[in-house]
C-alpha cells in the first residue's frame, strides 16, 4: 500500500490540479504527503563581449523567485492542515539548465 506520496506544487496562480489530486489521494490513504516549490535560479542570459548583469539585478530576481515559491507553499500548508494529513513542504533551490550548460555569475567591479 501506498504510504508517502510527493508532489511537485505549481509556481503559477492557475490552480495546482497535482497537489489537489495527491491531497485527496493522500487523505483515501491515509499516506503521507511531501510537497515540494522549487526555487529557481534566474535564468540568464548568454552574454557576449562586455555585457554584464549586475549582482543587484541578480539578487532582486533570486529574491522574487523565492517569493514566488512560497505562495504554493503556503496554501499547501493550509490545504494539508485544514484536512488534517499528515504533510512536509519543502522549497529546495533548483536551476533550469543542465549542469553543463551553467553560467557562472561574478560580480564585475
Amino acid at each position: 500500500m501506498i504510504k508517502d506520496i510527493l508532489v511537485n506544487l505549481a509556481i503559477d496562480d492557475k490552480g495546482d490540479r497535482a497537489r489537489d489530486y495527491a491531497i485527496s489521494l493522500a487523505d483515501k490513504l491515509d499516506a503521507h504527503l511531501t510537497g515540494i516549490a522549487f526555487t529557481y535560479e534566474p535564468a540568464l542570459p548568454i552574454m557576449t563581449g562586455t555585457e554584464t548583469l549586475s549582482m543587484e539585478y541578480i539578487n532582486e530576481q533570486r529574491a522574487e523567485n523565492g517569493k514566488a515559491a512560497q505562495r504554493p507553499k503556503a496554501n499547501f500548508q493550509k490545504t494539508v492542515g485544514e484536512a488534517g494529513l499528515r504533510s512536509d513542504c519543502y522549497s529546495p533551490n533548483a536551476s533550469l539548465g543542465r549542469p553543463e550548460d551553467r553560467r557562472q555569475v561574478r560580480e564585475v567591479s
